[in-house]
């Protein structure tokens, strides 16, 4: 039996001096496609790979496997770098103008292009997130590397090297969403085909909810070739018929929505503890029913399936769950100048809070000469992603920068998701000593149970972004699945303290809480510094892999 893959490298191929890139991709139901995806590619690459998948026996074939074999004959060809193609797409032409630069940085990089889901040949969708995709799909690869991934809408890159995450700022036209068959052919093809739809039967509804349409064109100064012919097909099989529709499917979630609003039993119509207050309570029912509606739409399009807020059990939707209907200690569960009163009294010689120099209700920074010169962090005690770190003393042009910055941050907090708590005490600024020197230090921030922590993750910020890695409680790495999906991964760190005993504070903290994400920092002296206190991480809004997802539920075991 010949071999389905395919091996074609120009005669005028890479010279010694430079990498050689290859294309991949594979086809089966999409063949026809092949000779205009190769007239896009011919311009860009030095020659490419394909797996001719058609005289398979199994009418679905497993992806991974096939971009794996793709992969490992690309690099026995002399592959450094790789572009991952697909015939029902288009690079834009400016990609053949720029491979070059792309590809002469050194190590291990992937690129990721903007992905623009096409409605014809010339107009793409826009409206919510949809001009916000993207894929990752050039990048440089090595002999000798592992392929560890299991879900066919997964990365292209290996999975076991830490790669820098790059931008191209190119775009990949992509056809299969021009006709309403095919998008609603591909929604059957990825709720048969992914391995996780239990967890997540609402995953994919979004390609096809045309709701709130709205088209772009194509612009000129970002053209792709060929031009791209409709020719009606659907390029794909068509599954088994999904075990339940989408329609049963949203009429069990609807029903557990309702009996938040019937039951009398439910958490809607429960009481605050004393001395506590909670989100549901602060506006009026119609207001409350509304936030509680939208905020469950928001959470079925991001994770794929709808919160059961009656009785949550996945730790995702009680994350939800605790936002509208938890009793919190206000302004302690919001401020972040109030971080110090999380920690016990037995835990006062173990763990301590960052040292504020300054704070003010007012944007005015304090003069240069009243702080030592240093490294600070400016914060605000409310809302999020109000933090910069700065080098005092400050400039003339950074500290207008600076005071504009700070102006803006003492305004009410604007939630998009209803985090209510950050406007439940008067809004201020503080610096706080940085534990640092130059170069920011590492951020340890532990999802802490009574019972114990499942992992740390460990993130340090840099002037591309936020470099991150998921650790065990021994500090070794987890498995590429369970790793953070967004950021690009953190190669190394060094953890200047006992694991055991930092956990166990992490624990004590999180302890009268039911579940806290507890942040530390370490000083160069290796004391232990409670950074940040959080009791909805990333408003419930983060990828968290369904293992995790119940396996954080089941710790967390009393709400409050």
């Amino acid at each position: 039996m010949s071999s389905p893959i395919t091996v074609q490298i120009n005669a005028a191929a890479a010279a010694p001096s430079r990498p050689l890139v290859l294309a991949v991709f594979s086809f089966r139901h999409d063949a026809h496609l092949v000779p205009a995806l190769l007239r896009n590619l011919e311009p860009i690459v030095d020659g490419w790979v394909s797996y001719d998948d058609r005289s398979s026996p199994d009418p679905f074939t497993d992806e991974c496997a096939r971009r794996k074999a793709l992969l490992e004959a690309a690099v026995a060809s002399g592959a450094t770098w790789i572009l991952a193609a697909n015939p029902v797409e288009r690079f834009e032409d400016q990609l053949s103008g720029r491979i070059r630069e792309l590809t002469a940085v050194e190590g291990l990089v992937a690129y990721g292009f903007h992905i623009k889901e096409m409605y014809s040949p010339i107009d793409y969708r826009v409206d919510q997130g949809w001009n916000a995709l993207k894929s990752r799909r050039l990048f440089s690869i090595r002999p000798g590397f592992a392929y560890d991934r299991h879900l066919f809408l997964d990365h292209w890159y290996p999975s076991d090297a830490a790669y820098r995450i790059l931008t191209a700022n190119l775009n990949i036209y992509n056809f299969r969403s021009a006709t309403a068959g095919r998008r609603e052919r591909w929604r059957q093809l990825c709720i048969h085909l992914d391995p996780l739809i239990e967890h997540r039967p609402l995953a994919y509804e979004h390609l096809t909810d045309e709701a709130g349409l709205r088209l772009t064109r194509v612009s000129s100064d970002r053209p792709y070739s060929p031009a791209f012919l409709e020719d009606g097909g659907l390029w794909m099989a068509a599954p088994p018929a999904a075990r339940r529709s989408p329609a049963e499917i949203r009429a069990g979630y609807q029903a557990n929505f309702d009996r938040l609003f019937r039951d009398p039993g439910s958490p809607r119509f429960a009481k605050p503890l004393p001395g506590h207050r909670r989100g549901v309570d602060l506006v009026d029912r119609l207001t409350a029913d509304k936030l509680l509606a939208a905020e469950v739409n928001r959470f079925a399009s991001l994770h794929g399936y709808a919160p059961d807020l009656f009785a949550p059990k996945r730790f995702l939707e009680k994350l939800v769950w605790r936002k509208f209907f938890a009793s919190l200690e206000v302004p302690r569960s919001g401020n972040k100048l109030l971080v110090h009163s999380y920690i016990p009294p037995h835990l006062s010689d173990q763990v301590r809070p960052a040292r504020v120099v300054w704070r003010s209700a007012s944007p005015a920074l304090p003069d240069d000469g009243a702080l030592a010169e240093g490294w600070y962090w400016l914060k605000s005690n409310h809302g999020t992603r109000r933090v910069e770190r700065i080098r005092w003393p400050i400039a003339g042009a950074e500290r207008a920068r600076l005071q504009k910055l700070a102006a803006e941050w003492l305004l009410p907090f604007q939630p998009k998701n209803f985090e209510w708590w950050y406007n439940a005490f008067p809004p201020e600024l503080f610096l706080e000593e940085s534990t640092e020197g130059e170069a920011a230090a590492c951020t340890w921030s532990y999802p802490a149970f009574p019972d114990g922590v499942p992992y740390v993750n460990v993130n340090r910020k840099v002037a591309a972004g936020v470099r991150a890695i998921r650790l065990s409680p021994n500090l070794e790495p987890l498995r590429e699945a369970h790793q953070p999906r967004h950021y690009q991964r953190l190669e190394s760190w060094v953890a200047p303290f006992d694991p055991r005993r930092v956990a166990a504070i992490a624990v004590d903290i999180a302890r009268p809480l039911g579940f806290a994400r507890i942040d530390f920092l370490f000083a160069s002296d290796g004391s232990c510094i409670l950074n940040e206190v959080t009791l909805t991480p990333n408003n419930a809004g983060a990828h968290l892999h369904p293992d995790l997802d119940v396996r954080l539920g089941e710790m967390w075991k009393t709400l409050g």
